[in-house]
């Protein structure tokens, strides 16, 4: 169970649940990204968000410029020839054409993880990649840094959320994975 902070207790103003991210990993690599840019200043700008009505997940850019260049990285490596489409598709601007032959075993995209403050959020490669036919694309947008980190609902499938702001002084978010069909 993580618990998470609100806005001042008893406060007429807008009760914020917020999520406290450490880093992200790619597969067992902890990306370098300072963890001060998930944080909710204080002019009530960025912040890391839980949303279920928001169908992709956003990385503030500082962030995602850096988690882009490691998925590159990480495919280039395994997949030799493999490149990114030029422009992108629509919205996301990492995506591979998966035309070609695979390799045997079928081509590895990688995991991704959020740690949080006491707990690990692991999103697994068919979450982190989406397919589009025989486009694979990163399913994740980038938002500008004073935008909130916002987990999207394709990455919170196959896990169960349980939020409870019972206490007004503090709400807890617990999370576990589970097989939707």
């Amino acid at each position: 169970m993580l618990a998470l902070a609100n806005d001042k207790a008893g406060s007429k103003r807008h009760r914020w649940c917020l999520v406290f991210p450490s880093s992200i990993s790619s597969d067992d690599k902890r990306l370098n990204i300072n963890p001060y840019v998930f944080r909710l200043k204080r002019d009530f700008k960025g912040g890391f968000v839980v949303d279920v009505g928001t169908p992709y997940s956003h990385l503030v850019d500082s962030a995602y410029k850096i988690l882009r260049q490691e998925m590159v990285q990480y495919i280039a490596q395994r997949h030799t020839g493999l490149r990114p489409i030029q422009r992108g598709m629509g919205a996301f601007d990492l995506c591979y054409n998966l035309t070609m032959t695979p390799p045997p075993g079928g081509y590895v995209f990688p995991s991704l993880t959020y740690h949080l403050r006491g707990a690990d959020f692991v999103m697994k490669p068919n979450v982190v990649f989406e397919s589009f036919g025989t486009v694979r694309c990163l399913a994740m947008l980038v938002i500008n840094d004073d935008g909130p980190t916002i987990l999207g609902a394709l990455q919170q499938t196959n896990y169960r959320f349980l939020f409870d702001a019972s206490s007004l002084s503090t709400t807890s978010m617990s999370f576990a994975p589970e097989t939707c069909a």
